[in-house]
């Protein structure tokens, strides 16, 4: 499977983090990592390197928090496009370089849990064999949705895999980050610390720009942490919005938080979805 290059684009790792922590987990995958890099400029020539490299397979981001953005503008984007596409596993703050990578590459990226995170540490063996599951190219279970309005009933539908952290993701629109249109794309979102009024703000601000119109479907993960809008509120939104609208517990800042391929093929059916490597 290769070398999987642990770094860190945005925040830097906890005080009591180390790269041998992942040495002892029952996986074939090879874990090699660097220090953390405080000046944006030194993280993006730090994080194109391993983009580049024939050794690394793969790149996991450590943990989210903020920075992300702060390096995209580094990246020499001709440069990289003619090299083969590296999968960047992680969620957070890292649902930036998803966006960026896909739209300005059309290279996907994997939405899961980052090893420096407390909820990894939970459920961490399950994690890396997901993972590894992803990069042998081995499909995995499909995830359990639910409808959330009539538009979403009984329907079998289909589209490209796009999301990640709502707040991320709606402060690149405007920007060559994100995608020129979501035209049947399914739209997965999730995030931690957002109040419904700032949710409903983000999906205003989909709405207003023209992009959650030309989606397929809309899934809403996990809303997790303090004063975080309700799974009634949502319910609530979801019947507000003209599209069909499933609710899911197994993606988000939480312990569970099963793998979502950026730009992946996905489709619904049965209250299940199912995206393709």
């Amino acid at each position: 499977m290769g070398i999987i290059k642990v770094l860190f684009p945005a925040s830097p790792p906890p005080d009591d983090w180390s790269i041998a922590k992942l040495a002892n987990l029952d996986s074939p995958l090879q874990f090699v990592g660097e220090d953390f890099k405080p000046c944006p400029q030194d993280r993006a020539e730090q994080f194109v390197e391993a983009l580049k490299s024939r050794e690394i397979a793969a790149i996991l981001c450590g943990r989210g928090g903020y920075g992300s953005v702060d390096i995209l503008s580094y990246f020499p984007w001709k440069d990289l496009a003619r090299y083969p596409a590296k999968l960047i596993v992680g969620y957070s703050d890292i649902s930036c370089i998803h966006s960026a990578m896909l739209s300005r590459l059309g290279w996907h990226g994997l939405h899961a849990q980052m090893p420096a995170s407390l909820f990894w540490r939970t459920n961490q063996q399950a994690d890396v064999s997901l993972l590894a599951r992803v990069l042998d190219g081995r499909t995995i279970p499909p995830m359990s949705l639910k409808a959330l309005n009539r538009k979403s009933s009984s329907m079998t539908l289909s589209g490209r895999l796009f999301g990640g952290c709502l707040s991320v993701l709606c402060s690149l629109i405007g920007t060559p980050f994100f995608p020129n249109d979501l035209k049947g794309n399914i739209l997965f979102l999730e995030d931690v610390n957002e109040n419904e009024g700032q949710v409903r703000r983000h999906i205003f601000q989909l709405e207003q720009s023209g992009y959650l119109e030309q989606c397929t479907a809309v899934i809403f993960g996990c809303f997790s942490g303090r004063n975080a809008i309700s799974q009634s509120s949502i319910i609530k939104l979801a019947g507000e919005i003209g599209r069909p609208c499933y609710s899911s517990s197994e993606f988000g800042h939480t312990c569970s938080n099963r793998p979502l391929l950026v730009g992946a093929e996905a489709s619904i059916e049965s209250d299940q979805l199912t995206w393709h490597l």
